[in-house]
């Protein structure tokens, strides 16, 4: 994978031109669940996404993506199982492990 930049889809989306992250050159996506992976992903989380005045439509456009860091929940999949975690929760929660 090479650098991942959000892209700004017109539209129903034109709630990413608000977005905190919108061009950056940053990996948003998990690359293993390691430490510090997990601390990464955090500290993303923590400085693009808690200020973001659009991370509810971000966390919710999320859910329809394959993987990522949408609206501080990083969303990953071994194949087998779609897991979603909460990065901005007081400890880092699984919000469900649907498939």
């Amino acid at each position: 994978k090479g650098q991942h930049r959000p892209k700004l889809i017109l539209g129903a989306l034109d709630w990413q031109a608000k977005a905190e992250c919108r061009g950056t050159n940053l990996r948003f996506w998990a690359e293993g669940w390691s430490l510090p992976e997990r601390l990464r992903l955090r500290d993303l989380a923590e400085h693009y996404c808690r200020p973001c005045p659009v991370r509810a439509q971000c966390r919710k456009h999320g859910y329809r993506e394959p993987d990522g860091l949408w609206g501080g929940v990083v969303i990953t999949h071994d194949g087998r199982r779609r897991r979603r975690f909460d990065l901005l929760a007081t400890a880092v929660v699984e919000v469900d492990g649907a498939a």
